[in-house]
């Protein structure tokens, strides 16, 4: 649908944050270790996102206050919120590799 040029706002658009993404691939990672920082080419490894991806949606995450960094080094936001994803990803990974019927248990 053609849209007027001037009037076009980029920034108006909602962030694809689903799973599957780049940036839900980056936050994930991110949000593992909140307290680490990564430089681009370590979360291209660890994601599999490429890595001339991973530089704009650094960006955008950023845009949004999801990401925060220091010269090249990219963590997860400071937001409470993001934290709490972290934690829930580790807990639930963990629960699907327990074993439940091993004996002793």
């Amino acid at each position: 649908m053609p849209v007027l040029f001037d009037e076009y706002d980029d920034e108006a658009g909602r962030m694809d944050l689903n799973e599957g993404t780049n940036a839900h691939a980056i936050l994930v990672f991110l949000s593992k270790n909140p307290e680490q920082g990564y430089s681009p080419q370590e979360i291209a490894d660890a994601t599999d996102v490429k890595r001339g991806s991973i530089g704009p949606t650094l960006s955008r995450l950023e845009d949004r206050e999801l990401v925060r960094h220091k010269g090249e080094v990219w963590a997860v936001g400071e937001d409470d919120r993001l934290a709490a994803q972290g934690v829930a990803y580790v807990a639930s990974s963990g629960s699907v590799t327990d074993n439940y019927y091993s004996e002793g248990a």
